[in-house]
C-alpha cells in the first residue's frame, strides 16, 4: 500500500514536471516568434523628403534603400516620408542633424546661410547638365575640405548628391515667352528670384509643397525654381500646364545626408556595403532621371499642356539683364559668411568643365521640346 502510494506520487510529480517543461518550451517558442521582427534590422532609418514619391530622385533613393537592405541582409531598413509628412523642406537639414530623421532630401537653396559654398549652383548660365553637376559635387565632397566641412560641421554626412535638371517655368496661361512673364507673380527659389526680378516678373518665395494650392487659387501666375522631372510628382501640370526652359541652366542641387553621429557609429562592414551602393547610385539615378523625364514629357502633353524652350534671342536677353551680378553677389555673400568663395568658384568651374566633357546626359525638357 505504501509502495503503491509512493509510486503514484512519483508518477504524478513527473506528469506535472512534463507539463511544466512543455509549457516553458511553448512559452519560449512564443517569445522567440514574437521577438523575431524586432531583431530583423539593427538600423531602422527614417527618410524625410519634401518631394513626392513619383519623382525621379525618390524612385532612385528607393532603389538605393532596397539595395542597402538586400546587401546588408536586412540589417539596415529605410522608411520614407514624402511631401513634408515628417519634416518640412526648410527643417530637413537640421532635423537630420539632430536625429528627428535619420536621412533626408536636402535642397541647398533652402539653406543659403548654412551652405554658402553649395549655393554656387544657383549662379545662372553655369551648366544645364545634371549629370556633370552631380559628379562635380561628388568629387568636390571627396577632396575639397571646405566644401565637405560645410556639410559635416552641421552634423550630417552626405551619402550622395542628387541631380536636378535645368530650371523651368510653368504658367497657368498659354504664353510661354519672356514677354509673357513680365508683371506676373511667379514662384522662385534662391537666385532664381533675382533672375525673375531682372526680367520684370514678381518673384514669390514659397516652399515647393505650397505651389499647387497657390496656382489653383490664382495667387500665383506661374512657378519657377523647379526641375522638369518633379512636375507630375506635385501635379503642377494640372494647374500650370504650359512648361518651358529659360536657358539659364541648373539652379539647385539636393543632397542626401545621414545623421553624422549615426554614420560614425555604424560598424565598418555596414559602412563599406552602403558606400558600395552609394557609388552605384550616380549612374542609376541618371538612368532613372532620363526615364522619368520621358514619362513627364508624355504626361504633360497628354494632359493638354506644352513643353518648349525660350528662343536663343530671349535667353540672351536674360543673360544681358543679369550679367555677372549674381556671381558677384554669391561671392560677396559666401565670403561674408566666412567661406573661401573665390577659390571654391575656380575649383568648381574647372571640375564642372571636366565632367561636362565626359557626361552623356541631355536635358529632358530640351529632348521633349525637340520631339514636338
Amino acid at each position: 500500500m505504501l509502495r503503491s502510494a509512493v509510486n503514484e506520487e512519483r508518477e504524478d510529480m513527473m506528469t506535472k514536471m512534463k507539463m511544466l517543461f512543455a509549457g516553458l518550451l511553448a512559452g519560449t517558442a512564443a517569445t522567440m516568434t514574437f521577438a523575431a521582427p524586432a531583431l530583423a534590422a539593427e538600423y531602422d532609418l527614417q527618410f524625410a523628403s519634401y518631394i513626392g514619391k513619383g519623382a525621379a530622385q525618390s524612385r532612385a533613393q528607393e532603389w538605393w534603400a532596397q539595395e542597402v537592405e538586400k546587401r546588408t541582409d536586412g540589417r539596415v531598413h529605410v522608411e520614407f516620408f514624402y511631401q513634408g509628412s515628417l519634416l518640412p523642406a526648410t527643417d530637413i537639414l537640421q532635423g537630420v542633424a539632430d536625429g528627428r530623421a535619420s536621412l533626408g532630401y536636402v535642397a541647398n537653396a533652402y539653406h543659403p546661410a548654412e551652405l554658402p559654398l553649395s549655393s554656387v549652383v544657383g549662379v545662372p548660365f553655369m551648366t544645364s547638365n545634371a549629370e556633370a553637376q552631380m559628379l562635380t559635387f561628388t568629387e568636390l565632397y571627396e577632396r575639397n575640405e571646405a566644401f565637405r566641412d560645410e556639410w559635416e560641421s552641421k552634423g550630417v554626412h552626405v551619402m550622395f548628391f542628387n541631380p536636378l535638371s535645368e530650371n523651368i517655368v510653368g504658367m497657368r496661361e498659354n504664353d510661354t515667352t519672356l514677354e509673357g512673364m513680365k508683371g506676373k507673380s511667379i514662384r522662385g527659389l534662391g537666385y532664381v528670384n533675382q533672375v525673375l526680378q531682372a526680367i520684370g516678373a514678381n518673384p514669390v518665395a514659397i516652399a515647393a509643397p505650397e505651389i499647387y494650392e497657390a496656382l489653383l487659387r490664382g495667387t500665383l501666375d506661374g512657378y519657377s525654381g523647379f526641375a522638369f522631372e518633379v512636375v507630375p510628382a506635385l501635379k503642377l501640370h494640372e494647374v500650370a500646364p504650359y512648361t518651358f526652359a529659360t536657358g539659364t541652366g541648373n539652379y539647385v542641387f539636393a543632397a542626401t545626408p545621414i545623421t553624422k553621429s549615426l554614420w560614425d557609429g555604424m560598424p565598418d562592414d555596414l559602412k563599406s556595403i552602403i558606400n558600395e551602393v552609394n557609388a552605384e547610385y550616380t549612374s542609376k539615378v541618371i538612368e532613372i532621371l532620363t526615364q522619368t523625364e520621358d514619362e513627364v514629357c508624355r504626361t504633360i502633353k497628354e494632359s493638354g499642356g506644352s513643353v518648349s524652350v525660350l528662343s536663343p534671342e530671349e535667353t540672351e536677353t536674360i543673360r544681358e539683364a543679369v550679367g555677372d551680378s549674381i556671381e558677384k553677389k554669391w561671392i560677396e555673400e559666401a565670403s561674408a559668411r566666412g567661406a573661401p568663395a573665390a577659390e571654391f568658384l575656380e575649383d568648381y568651374k574647372a571640375t564642372l568643365a571636366k565632367h561636362e566633357a565626359e557626361a552623356t546626359y541631355v536635358s529632358g525638357v530640351k529632348r521633349c521640346a525637340d520631339a514636338n
